[in-house]
């Protein structure tokens, strides 16, 4: 068994992850752009850590095979072994075989061997023998020290440095890249037994006044500093770089501490609410001197909870790269399964997301990039003829719109074929004919989200455009989120998402209806607008509100929930909203007021409740409910009204 909660694996299991990522694009970029020796470098490097990481952890199989890959690279970066498509497709069998051993180790398993890619390595290398181990190899992986080196670098690490061999290990890595190493104390056979100090030697063969040694440095992690020693003829002469000391900025924080962080914020966001309700009565009462000495707190208060609250938000986000990273490689083997040219085109990957919503987002994604290579683009023939480039596009995007991230999937293929799309969702009685008559054009592009629906011509391993976008729709109503799909003709389809920052505290409008307080996310709100009789006109036997020359259905929010039933009662104000099928005015008695909200989750007693996300306590200790007007308006029927 695999001790996956020692602390010295989880960390390395984390680098692991990191490191995998690394080779990924790497050869993802070897494959596109032919062989790169920075590239190479790179990927070699990743392998060798691993290696490292795997013989001092005493994981065998992870140490053996990571030894045999890192032998192919140093072939091909040496260029005895070419770069064929052979290679590449061998290289990338053995990174999935990598992340499927991480994902047995992450379990607590140790990985199984696979025979099959041992021999299909050592074939590669034109061998079937067991190759040789690193400190065996002639090629002076095992450094000796030597009296004729013309300088000494001398790295130190942090004390408290986990993983200390495999950093060191990593510095040498790195080091035999860009200088003439002829020698370290401790060798690199010593830094596979675990035996390394808070420092490592390296004995150069380099002009010390010639040499940049602090840009290469800045890239070893947890050194802290480092010294050149030159040598004399009776002593040697150490030149202090104390002026170019740095160290790490960044550290590895749990998740779980995140969240305990986030609940006290929560917490502090609810008591602050409360005494702002406090201090509120107390000044009804004249007492002023209280009501000072209290909005004095309240105000500190307030400042403390939001720097706090900044702060733990701004250590749970995490870049999108971390997602849209991991799909260039989803898009290579979809489109060689398929026998179709796709450039993927990445941008926004540095837009920053909560963790939290980042889980909801992955499966999305990839049911969307599937859906648009495999009947989305055209084969490279039909492409041809419709007088397009053989090779499709899809355009991948993020950015950040006021209170919420919007990611894009675009593709320039043939489009959604509506006429076919509203036939097939009779044919499955999803639709009447007669409700297909009176459908818009959104209405009917939103046919694609009904389950099991969808307009290939043929069943492949990759579902029709249809299939799994059910589940897409699904996973954002979990957080609020909300999808918008788009498609002209053979011009392609463009999907976008609607992402909440965050799942934790949010901006909320407060409203009541029916003495009754809500929440809505301001993210959801349009505007907010006071209803005039001689505005509220009746079409076809329903309400509109006309708002500066539009018209808008309007609807009751204590109807839409079952509180009250169908009136000609006028609210005193309106919310303008989105929903799945336009904006709509949800009428409301008042507006509370502004104000930053905690989400809590309803629980497992109550369940998922249509249209209802969560609840928040409010500052006099009652609850209200948080609204999701988009899936309120679809489970309450009230979509049609739209």
């Amino acid at each position: 068994m695999f001790n996956q909660n020692d602390e010295d694996n989880l960390i390395f299991l984390a680098e692991v992850e990191e490191l995998l990522l690394i080779m990924e694009d790497g050869l993802l970029k070897l494959e596109r752009e032919g062989f790169d020796e920075l590239s190479l470098n790179e990927v070699f490097r990743a392998a060798h850590t691993i290696k490292g990481g795997a013989a001092l952890l005493d994981i065998a199989p992870l140490a053996d095979a990571t030894h045999l890959l890192e032998d192919l690279l140093d072939a091909v970066r040496c260029k005895r072994v070419p770069l064929d498509e052979q290679v590449l497709d061998t290289l990338l069998e053995s990174l999935d075989w990598l992340s499927q051993a991480k994902a047995q180790l992450q379990a607590g398993r140790f990985p199984e061997t696979d025979e099959t890619l041992i021999t299909h390595l050592r074939h590669l290398l034109g061998s079937e023998e067991d190759m040789s181990r690193p400190q065996d190899r002639p090629s002076g992986n095992r450094l000796e020290a030597d009296p004729k080196q013309r300088c000494t670098l001398i790295l130190k690490f942090a004390e408290d440095a986990a993983l200390l061999s495999i950093r060191a290990f990593q510095a040498l890595t790195l080091a035999k890249e860009h200088w003439q190493v002829v020698g370290s104390e401790p060798t690199e056979e010593d830094l596979e037994q675990d035996l390394c100090g808070p420092s490592l030697r390296l004995h150069l063969d380099e002009d010390p006044d010639k040499t940049d040694f602090s840009s290469i440095i800045q890239k070893m992690p947890e050194v802290i500093s480092f010294d050149i020693e030159l040598p004399k003829i009776n002593e040697r002469e150490k030149v202090s770089t104390e002026d170019l000391q740095y160290q790490s900025r960044t550290i590895r924080i749990s998740v779980d501490l995140l969240d305990e962080l986030l609940a006290l914020a929560g917490e502090l966001v609810v008591d602050r609410a409360r005494l702002s309700d406090v201090l509120s009565k107390l000044q009804d009462q004249k007492t002023e001197v209280v009501g000072d000495q209290l909005r004095e707190i309240a105000n500190h208060m307030g400042r403390i909870t939001s720097q706090l609250q900044e702060g733990v938000m701004r250590g749970r986000l995490v870049p999108l790269s971390n997602i849209f990273r991991k799909l260039p490689r989803l898009v290579r083997d979809l489109s060689k399964a398929a026998n179709k040219k796709v450039d993927l085109v990445i941008s926004g990957e540095g837009t920053e997301l909560d963790r939290s919503v980042m889980e909801y987002i992955d499966d999305p994604l990839i049911h969307i990039l599937r859906n648009a290579i495999d009947h989305g683009l055209e084969d490279p023939d039909e492409r041809t003829a419709a007088g397009k480039p053989p090779g499709g596009q899809v355009k991948l995007s993020a950015e950040h719109a006021q209170s919420q991230i919007i990611i894009t999937i675009e593709d320039d293929g043939r489009g959604v074929d509506l006429d076919e799309l509203k036939q097939r969702a009779i044919s499955a009685g999803a639709i009447t004919e007669e409700a297909a008559s009176r459908m818009s054009r959104r209405q009917n592009l939103d046919l694609i989200f009904f389950p099991g629906l969808s307009t290939a011509k043929e069943v492949t391993e990759v579902s029709g455009r249809g299939v799994g976008l059910d589940v897409v729709q699904t996973n954002l109503r979990r957080i609020s989120g909300r999808i918008e799909v788009d498609s002209q003709p053979d011009r392609g389809t463009r999907f976008q998402l609607y992402l909440p920052l965050t799942l934790a505290i949010i901006h909320g409008l407060l409203v009541s209806s029916q003495d009754r307080v809500y929440a809505f996310p301001v993210a959801s709100v349009i505007e907010a607008v006071p209803v005039k009789e001689e505005d509220v006109h009746t079409v076809t036997d329903r309400q509109v509100l006309s708002i500066r020359d539009q018209i808008f259905p309007l609807v009751s929010l204590d109807v839409l929930l079952g509180e009250a039933a169908p009136s000609s009662r006028l609210t005193r104000y309106a919310l303008l909203v989105q929903v799945q099928t336009g904006s709509v005015a949800l009428g409301v008695d008042s507006i509370v007021g502004e104000q930053e909200i905690v989400i809590k989750e309803l629980g497992s007693y109550i369940g998922q409740v249509p249209g209802v996300t969560g609840a928040t306590i409010l500052g006099d200790g009652s609850l209200a409910l948080i609204i999701d007007p988009s899936t309120l308006m679809q489970a309450s029927g009230g979509s049609d009204a739209s």
